[in-house]
């Protein structure tokens, strides 16, 4: 916590065996505290009058008002260093009825704050007022899991005030105050004297970037072997949580996004490489197949081409075979053309020969033709001439 960090100066607050803090220092720090009490405005008393909030006489004591200005605790020379505090330092934690306390106020320095003191006496209880005061849950303690277990035996209640140091553009410094009940493990808060909600608290708390769910920032003596778990990731993040600056976490927040997403291009370009990979073994296998299938295409061109050369030769024997006989023909009609003149004559006497054979022929077989139709007249006369006899023979009888 802001609080607890290295700064130019230290002091230390002492306990004793029964768990109060020791005069010596603890009555310096009240006389600090004092006079920075009699600096408070009264506008702000004003302000926390009206707040019907019931408080008890040794409260009342302590904490005479609901707010203080900065802190302005003397220097060395005796001169008040003004913001000697860093801004959400705790300046005053109070507990009453709080673990082992009935009551105690802690006012710890702006430097590195030591608590001493046997088991037992109430060290790590400061640290679980300081966790609870500020809004946080008991888990963050690695103890009990309910605020109720941490009111002391015996009492209902539980009271918890932690003041811190104001911003620069706060008036006074933030109290809050929480009352823890016993019975029903709830927290009522009040917020600079006015009733609150544990949200408001948070969001304060969140505004001075005390981060009481940090292990780099808050540590409880529980939670030591959770930190030494933490991966070097986590501790340089949480890291960052507690001392960088806004913008430098929301950066490393965007280059963690974009370092997942390059987490996840990098597995689809090597889930594509491997199933690449194994395409091109697919492909290697199958190659010889392929090469099969391509050589039995080039057969089968190859076939084709055969056939088609076959035809091609086929024609052109075809056509020299029509060549030689259209050559012959032509020879044996020259042949003819010479042998018709050399026998002109003989061939013309052949040739009336054959004209008058033709018309012989024709004269016979119309002589041919008339004698078949006179041997028919001839037989129906015969056939007439034997009706006649036998109508003759006929009429006789």
């Amino acid at each position: 916590m802001p609080s607890t960090t290295s700064r130019r100066r230290s002091r230390s607050v002492y306990e004793d065996e029964d768990g109060t803090p020791s005069p010596t220092s603890e009555s310096a720090k009240r006389r600090r505290h004092g006079r920075r009490r009699q600096t408070v405005e009264d506008d702000v008393d004003e302000e926390n009058s009206d707040v019907n909030e019931p408080r008890d006489e040794s409260l009342t004591q302590t904490n005479g008002s609901s707010s203080f200005p900065v802190n302005d605790t003397p220097n060395q020379d005796g001169e008040h260093d003004v913001e000697e505090y860093h801004p959400g330092a705790i300046v005053r934690v109070m507990v009453e009825d709080f673990v082992t306390y009935e009551h105690a106020e802690f006012l710890p320095g702006p430097n590195l704050n030591m608590v001493i003191g046997p088991n037992g006496t109430g060290k790590s209880s400061l640290v679980c007022a300081i966790c609870l005061g500020l809004g946080f849950h008991p888990k963050n303690l690695g103890r009990a899991g309910h605020v109720g277990e941490f009111v002391k035996h015996g009492k209902d209640y539980a009271i918890i005030e932690v003041e811190l140091q104001a911003n620069s553009n706060q008036r006074t410094n933030p109290i809050v105050r929480v009352q823890i009940s016993r019975e029903d493990n709830g927290r009522k808060w009040w917020l600079n004297g006015r009733e609150s909600t544990q949200k408001a608290v948070q969001g304060l708390t969140k505004e001075m970037r005390i981060q009481i769910d940090n292990l780099c920032q808050f540590l409880p003596q529980d939670k030591v072997a959770e930190f030494a778990g933490l991966t070097p990731i986590d501790l340089l993040h949480e890291t960052l949580r507690a001392a960088a600056p806004e913008k430098m976490i929301e950066e490393q927040t965007q280059l963690k996004t974009w370092h997942q997403e390059y987490k996840k291009l990098k597995s689809n370009v090597d889930a594509s490489s491997e199933t690449l990979k194994q395409l091109e073994s697919r492909q290697q296998a199958q190659q010889a197949d392929v090469d099969r299938l391509k050589e039995r295409e080039a057969i089968t061109e190859r076939i084709e081409e055969w056939k088609k050369t076959r035809i091609c030769a086929s024609y052109e024997v075809v056509r020299v075979a029509h060549r030689t006989v259209k050559s012959k023909v032509k020879e044996a009609t020259t042949r003819l053309r010479r042998l018709e003149r050399a026998s002109g004559p003989a061939l013309e006497a052949i040739s009336s020969k054959e004209d008058y054979r033709t018309k012989i022929e024709l004269v016979v077989k119309d002589r041919e033709k008339r004698l078949k139709d006179a041997e028919a007249r001839s037989a129906e006369g015969v056939a007439e001439i034997e009706s006649q006899g036998n109508a003759i023979t006929q009429k006789r009888r």
